[in-house]
């Protein structure tokens, strides 16, 4: 199962200073080793969640640093999204997740709502495309009527 989750590589390195911190030097938030870390083992996590969830997806885990260290999964064109509270207790480096939301990225994207799970959120933006491929296919109907009419191929 590890070989279907690959870790992709930060756009910028972070760099270890004195007490703790791994941060890039863009960053400047003085991001902590223990959050990127956290944010690292969380991801993987997910990622073998949605393993079991969706079997046959590649789930790729990406963990990124903007004013803290963050994470999503990618399998193909869809996304999951992590969105966490930092307000609680005991430093930056503490999180509760709030909610997870799906994204799949095609033209046009679809973003879904923010849900409790991750295989809800899925689910819910599966049902969003499929409204959306509805609708593609409805204009795709009428314009073969129309072709047919006119008698343009």
């Amino acid at each position: 199962m590890k070989k279907a989750i690959q870790e992709s590589r930060y756009s910028k390195p972070a760099r270890h200073l004195p007490g703790g911190i791994f941060c890039a030097p863009w960053c400047g938030a003085n991001c902590t080793k223990r959050e990127h870390d956290r944010a690292q083992k969380e991801a993987y996590k997910l990622a073998l969640r949605m393993q079991q969830a969706y079997p046959g997806v590649k789930w790729v885990t990406r963990v990124w640093e903007n004013l803290g260290w963050h994470y999503q999964i990618s399998g193909g064109a869809f996304e999951v999204h992590v969105m966490k509270d930092r307000n609680i207790p005991g430093g930056r480096h503490c999180w509760r997740i709030l909610s997870y939301s799906a994204w799949l990225q095609t033209s046009p994207q679809i973003i879904g709502d923010d849900k409790a799970t991750p295989e809800v959120a899925v689910q819910d933006l599966l049902a969003k495309a499929e409204k959306v491929w509805k609708e593609v296919c409805l204009i795709r109907k009428n314009v073969v009527k129309l072709n047919s009419a006119t008698k343009i191929k």
